[in-house]
């Protein structure tokens, strides 16, 4: 029996029954988990387990990356884009190793060539995006 007014570590005690009602065990209250030490055997080395925290969904942390400038896209496109640089400042890495292979032939300049002009025009008009699909500023 426990003394009047304590409660059990277990939970509340059950409430006393209505003639005729089943009597329900108490269920247990949820309580924040705490870092407990436990020792490794044969080290003697404490080990602290983390703090659990349940929650209904899992929270992730994105880190975004900042804005990617225009006339620095312009710049690369222009003076290097027949190499794909600009699309990967841009974050466009399919584009840039497509570009890049082209220029390594003699007939890919004749194609990577025009294809970057035109692009660095684009960028510079505000045309193009970055791989995010978020604005150049």
């Amino acid at each position: 029996m426990q003394p009047e007014g304590t409660t059990p570590p277990w939970g509340a005690m059950p409430q006393q029954a209505v003639a005729g009602t089943p009597v329900l065990p108490a269920q247990p209250v949820a309580q924040p988990m705490q870092a407990v030490p436990q020792a490794i055997p044969m080290t003697g080395q404490v080990v602290y387990q983390q703090p659990v925290m349940m929650t209904g969904q899992a929270q992730m942390m994105v880190m975004e990356s900042p804005p990617k400038e225009k006339i620095v896209a312009f710049l690369l496109g222009f003076f290097l884009g027949y190499l794909g640089i600009h699309n990967f400042y841009l974050g466009k890495t399919g584009i840039g190793i497509v570009q890049l292979v082209l220029s390594i032939t003699v007939f890919g300049l004749f194609i990577s060539g025009p294809w970057a002009f035109i692009e660095s025009i684009l960028i510079i008009m505000g045309k193009i995006n970055d791989a995010d699909g978020r604005p150049l500023v």
